[in-house]
């Protein structure tokens, strides 16, 4: 998929191929919207020990459902339970139009990203619902917020990668992210994808909501008396992604030792709060649509 926001920055994505090259680094690579700086594989004998696997939790969710406050007061729960082993995401998708279209007068937060996800792990009957690891527990991988901590606690494991994100600025708005993958184990008989999101917190829009309740706005609890709340603080928004919505594949055989290095440069919107956002790297067996790990690290 394209994102119109992403856009090259010619010479520095040229300076930085001339600083230098790896084994089996097949060059700089433009992908109209995407210029990839560095796209580096080569073998380590330097093989980091293994650690424990972080999950990724995608809340799935909408401005008109009126229990979807809820699931977020859940999310924002499981994150103090589990710390940094938990990564957030909210999935504000086009599907559920009754759920999800956007109140007149305010921020969209609905995304043709959130949406392909959604498409390809399936989408839910209804909201709130949600993904963990984006693993089907069973035939479905949607799963009620009430079985998230469950869920959770059975994604624990160690991981048989090492995932490092960084970023440096750039010219002109932009920022340069850097990733890292190494494998601490032999998984010659899988190929895994690369996939990189935005998030944003802290954006206030419309929220549908129970009326008579008392809710947790994003910020604190709040009681409804008219049916919504008008600046409802939305948190963990998918905002964009840097690689394609499902994920780049990891071209190379993933045995133990095998690294890949992943250099992006991206055109930071005008209309979203960096001060608020975080970068997500996500790495995903391609042949369940799991995910094997993640990663995040604040743009601030």
């Amino acid at each position: 998929m394209k994102h119109p926001l992403l856009q090259p920055v010619f010479g520095l994505a040229i300076a930085l191929f001339l600083m230098g090259c790896r084994e089996d680094n097949p060059g700089i690579t433009f992908r109209d919207p995407v210029v990839a700086l560095r796209d580096t594989t080569y073998i380590t004998s330097n093989i980091p020990s293994a650690s424990a696997k972080k999950i990724l939790l995608e809340d799935i969710t909408g401005v008109r459902c009126v229990n979807c406050p809820q699931a977020a007061e859940m999310a924002a729960k499981m994150k103090d339970k589990f710390g940094k082993q938990l990564v957030l995401m909210a999935l504000y998708l086009r599907q559920l139009p009754q759920f999800t279209s956007a109140w007149a007068g305010h921020t969209d937060l609905r995304s043709d990203i959130a949406s392909e996800i959604v498409n390809a792990v399936g989408v839910p009957t209804g909201l709130p619902n949600g993904y963990v690891d984006r693993h089907r527990f069973g035939n479905n991988a949607a799963l009620d917020f009430n079985e998230w901590e469950s869920r959770i606690e059975n994604r624990k494991g160690e991981s048989p990668i090492l995932l490092k994100l960084r970023y440096e600025n750039a010219p002109g708005d932009s920022i340069i992210f850097k990733t890292s993958i190494t494998y601490t184990q032999n998984l010659s008989d899988k190929q895994h994808k690369l996939a990189l999101y935005i998030t944003e917190n802290d954006i206030p829009s419309k929220q549908s909501s129970i009326n008579g309740s008392r809710i947790w706005n994003g910020r604190n609890y709040q009681e409804v008396t008219t049916g919504y709340i008008d600046d409802f603080r939305h948190q963990h928004v998918l905002r964009g992604a840097v690689t394609q919505s499902l994920g780049d594949l990891l071209e190379a055989s993933l045995e133990r030792g095998r690294v890949f290095e992943k250099d992006f440069i991206y055109k930071w919107p005008d209309n979203w709060v960096r001060s608020n956002a975080y970068l997500v790297a996500v790495v995903i067996d391609v042949s369940t649509e799991s995910v094997v790990d993640v990663e995040e690290i604040p743009l601030y």
